[in-house]
């Protein structure tokens, strides 16, 4: 069964399986049109999960979430988060992302300061999901 339409109010929700997996979901989109392409996207992420496993798949968010509820600390994760996006995947974060993400969001601090609020976060996101098996390690 692939994913369906249905408006509830003024918002599309989808709902249906792919790949095994259930979804039933809010789109957040009032007009149809961006609720397609909403659904297209979730229904592709999750066939390319469940095909290349979750570790090819897994976005930076997520870990970030795994992170989080794992009793991380998120002091300085929000301005990260922001600047990454939902989409970003954890394997493309490397150090020419770390230097972009400095270079953007602290553009004029020390290296102490970009040290402790971008490179120490973001390492500690990534190498907790590489403990939990969610992606591959890094050095």
């Amino acid at each position: 069964m692939s994913l369906s339409l249905t408006k509830r109010g003024e918002i599309w929700h989808i709902r249906g399986t792919v790949a095994g997996v259930v979804i039933r979901e809010s789109t957040g989109a009032r007009d149809r049109k961006s609720a397609e392409l909403y659904k297209a996207r979730r229904e592709s992420e999750t066939i390319k999960r469940h095909a290349l496993g979750r570790a090819a798949t897994l976005t930076f968010a997520e870990a970030a979430l795994t992170y989080l509820e794992a009793g991380g600390e998120g002091r300085y994760l929000g301005r990260i988060l922001d600047h990454a996006g939902p989409r970003t995947m954890a394997a493309d974060i490397d150090n020419a992302w770390i230097n972009a993400a400095a270079a953007a969001l602290y553009p004029n601090a020390a290296p102490a300061t970009i040290n402790r609020q971008l490179i120490t976060p973001t390492s500690a996101v990534l190498n907790m999901a590489a403990a939990e098996g969610l992606t591959t390690p890094r050095r």
